[in-house]
Formats: C-alpha cells, sequence, structure tokens
C-alpha cells in the first residue's frame, strides 16, 4: 500500500474560479514528487489540501495505516515561524510537536541546523533574520523530525542558489 494516495480530489473557490480539479496520485516511501505550474494553478491549494487545512470537496484521501500526523512535516509558502521564540526554539518546537523528548528534540535540531548553518543564529529572534535565513528556519523545522512525508510549499523561495541546491 502506498503512504499516501489520491483519488479524484477537488477543492475549487467560488469567488476566483480556482482551485484543483481531479487530482490523483500515490507516494511511496522515497519518493519525490513536484507539484509544479504557473501562479494560480492551485498548487498551494493541492498542498492545502494535503496537509488537512482545505478539506477535500470531492474525491478520498488515504494514508497507510502505519502513518501518522507525526509523520508529516509541512512548510507553507506563507512563514509560520513564531517570531516570539529564537531561532533554536523555533525548530526545536518541530520536534517536540512530534513527540520527542527534549533531549532528543535538541539533538535533532543541532543536527538539521547544521545541515541548514543555522547554529550561528541560535539566539536570535526570526526578525533578526533575513529572508532567506527565516525560510531556512521554517524548513528545519519541517524537517526536524525526520517525517516520512513532507509538504514543501516554495521552500527555495528567497534562498540564495548554496542552499537551494543543498535542499535537495
Amino acid at each position: 500500500m502506498a503512504l499516501l494516495t489520491l483519488r479524484n480530489i477537488s477543492y475549487l473557490y467560488e469567488e476566483t474560479h480556482g482551485g484543483i480539479r481531479d487530482i490523483s496520485f500515490e507516494a511511496d516511501e522515497g519518493d519525490f514528487i513536484a507539484i509544479v505550474g504557473k501562479n494560480g494553478a492551485g498548487k498551494s491549494t493541492l498542498l492545502n489540501v494535503l496537509s488537512g487545512i482545505y478539506p477535500p470537496q470531492e474525491g478520498e484521501i488515504t494514508c497507510a495505516p502505519t502513518l501518522n500526523y507525526h509523520d508529516l512535516g509541512i512548510s507553507p509558502q506563507k512563514q509560520s515561524i513564531d517570531w516570539y521564540l529564537n531561532v533554536r526554539d523555533n525548530i526545536m518546537l518541530g520536534a517536540v510537536l512530534a513527540g520527542f523528548s527534549r533531549k532528543e528534540a535538541r539533538r535533532a535540531t543541532d543536527s538539521i541546523s547544521e545541515v541548514l548553518d543555522l547554529t550561528e543564529f541560535y539566539k536570535r529572534t526570526p526578525d533578526a533574520l533575513s529572508g532567506g535565513q527565516q525560510q531556512r528556519v521554517q524548513v528545519a523545522r519541517a524537517l526536524v523530525h525526520n517525517p516520512k512525508i513532507m509538504i514543501l510549499d516554495e521552500p527555495t523561495a528567497g534562498l540564495d542558489y548554496r542552499y537551494s541546491q543543498g535542499l535537495f
């Protein structure tokens, strides 16, 4: 069984006539699926349906029985970092919410922070970072707990070439 299966998913906006219509695919462990299209094509809407923010109006989403909410890592298009937390606590929050102990969360935070070059910013709050650095914090928080499924909406927006290439 696939980790995630979408069958004939639709979500339409009445006021704009936009959204998604009749989307179907399967995702297995290790799959890398890119959703591409022009601005306003419905990419973010699809990711919002996948992450449970919007319920599908039509169709069905099924997950493997072994999959749970903690197996999902989400980095939305619009920043969702906590502005009152410093960088380290922002990243650790992703691990803690996934059920990690504080010790495990610290270890995982240090590991992903090294990969994304964020350790030097640990004591800073997001408002003291550049847009690209804020984006790396958000992506780190989505990945810190090593999720089975990652939903990343424009994860390279604001990143320079080095980090854009290294992310994948």
